[in-house]
């Protein structure tokens, strides 16, 4: 070991030492007696069926999270969670390792597509935190990327957030000696042993590390929009009426913020004309009369197809999805110039999708035409033009979809959008 490695190991410590101190301040001896329990989740349960039926009057789409550690009652709380709601009005995620073609996109993407319409709920057993927790202390994340991994979740919560959605994230959290306990009951019996891996008692093992990543985890994601919530798990009795209770606070908060503001926007004065209404825009700076010569012309379409010819290929080996997206006026070239770009490329390695304002999207379907496994394969590069169309492309899609699927698969989309825009290459 180097002694550059050992002093970064001795900061590591002594800076998990100190986040420990968060969750240690957590009680896990918090309980609730029986009876109180049934009284207040009896309450609790009416309340929360109710503003299940006022964030879907409201199209008000919810995201729960479930987090923490194994064998803290993630299953039992979601069960208990979801028996005062309208069964038709949610769905429940169980999170999973990848499958393959999961595995040939952005780590968000299986997310992405599980997140909940307008009026609807959406629980997740484990979610995307996986890969800042499980995943790094299996080392299959890597120190380098859990940066650009927490700055990803935020920046997907965020836009959820920004979108409309309400996001209640839940921890919960049992002791060592707790975990351990539970895991031995587990294996006990033949018909449930098999939920407990080994990886579980590694981690329970290791407990100190993993609460670690767990801490850091927490103190990088608890934001304003999608805040955590600690739930003392060793008591189910407590846990179970501390989640029904958080969960509805921030639904009937989310519901009361929704009425207001559509009161107040009724009562709110006309817009006044922006003094600028009819200045000019970017493209009255643009300069029409630029040419070149047939000769230079050749020369230099030569080498850049060339140039992409090779590109191509590279995006291929390294598995990076690229996006092209072609606007403009009618009869400005669009279709030449794509024939242009891609007479150097494999046509088995880009797909080109014309009058994107005709398609239907469903609920698995992705963006770019067809089904939902071959848009955003990687090194496919799916080229998009509008012809006859005066709004933007974009614009013109998600008006499609409001008219053909609903204004909540339009929310949907403006999401997509934001994952090309982050994870694909603009042209």
């Amino acid at each position: 070991m180097t002694a550059q490695t050992g002093r970064t190991s001795q900061i590591e410590r002594a800076a998990w030492k100190w986040r420990k101190v968060m969750l240690e301040k957590v009680d896990l001896q918090k309980t609730v007696d029986k009876e109180t329990y049934r009284q207040v989740s009896e309450e609790l349960g009416e309340r929360l069926g109710l503003l299940q039926r006022r964030c879907k009057a409201e199209k008000i789409p919810v995201i729960i999270v479930f987090e923490g550690l194994g064998a803290a009652g993630k299953g039992v709380q979601i069960n208990r969670l979801i028996q005062p709601l309208d069964p038709r009005g949610f769905d429940v995620y169980a999170s999973r390792r990848p499958g393959e073609e999961e595995r040939m996109r952005p780590f968000l993407w299986r997310y992405w597509t599980k997140t909940p319409e307008d009026g609807r709920i959406a629980i997740f057993d484990r979610s995307w935190y996986d890969k800042v927790t499980v995943d790094r202390f299996d080392k299959i994340t890597k120190r380098g990327e859990l940066s650009g991994a927490f700055a990803d979740i935020t920046s997907f919560e965020k836009q959820l957030a920004e979108d409309g959605c309400v996001i209640i994230k839940l921890f919960l959290y049992i002791s060592q000696k707790e975990q351990k306990k539970r895991f031995e009951k587990l294996t006990e019996n033949k018909e449930t042993k098999w939920r407990v891996s080994d990886g579980d008692w590694k981690r329970n093992k290791e407990y100190e590390k993993y609460l670690m990543m767990n801490e850091e985890m927490l103190e990088h994601t608890d934001t304003g929009y999608a805040p955590w919530t600690i739930i003392e798990a060793t008591d189910k009795n407590y846990a179970a009426m501390k989640i029904l209770a958080t969960v509805a606070d921030r639904m009937e908060y989310e519901v009361h913020k929704r009425e207001a503001e559509k009161k107040e926007a009724g009562n709110a004065p006309s817009a006044a004309m922006p003094q600028d209404r009819f200045k000019n825009g970017v493209l009255s700076g643009v300069d029409l009369s630029l040419s070149i010569d047939k000769e230079e012309y050749k020369q230099q379409v030569d080498k850049l197809q060339k140039k992409l010819e090779y590109l191509h290929s590279e995006i291929y080996r390294l598995r990076i999805p690229v996006v092209i997206g072609f606007e403009g006026w009618d009869a400005a070239g669009k279709g030449g110039a794509i024939k242009r770009l891609t007479s150097h490329l494999d046509p088995r390695g880009y797909k080109v999708n014309p009058r994107l304002r005709r398609m239907t999207l469903r609920r698995s379907t992705t963006i770019c035409g067809g089904s939902g496994t071959t848009c955003r394969r990687p090194a496919i590069l799916p080229s998009l033009t509008g012809p006859g169309t005066d709004a933007s492309w974009w614009s013109g899609l998600k008006a499609s979809a409001k008219r053909r699927t609903g204004a909540g698969h339009t929310r949907r989309l403006t999401r997509w959008s934001l994952i090309w825009r982050t994870s694909g290459l603009w042209f």
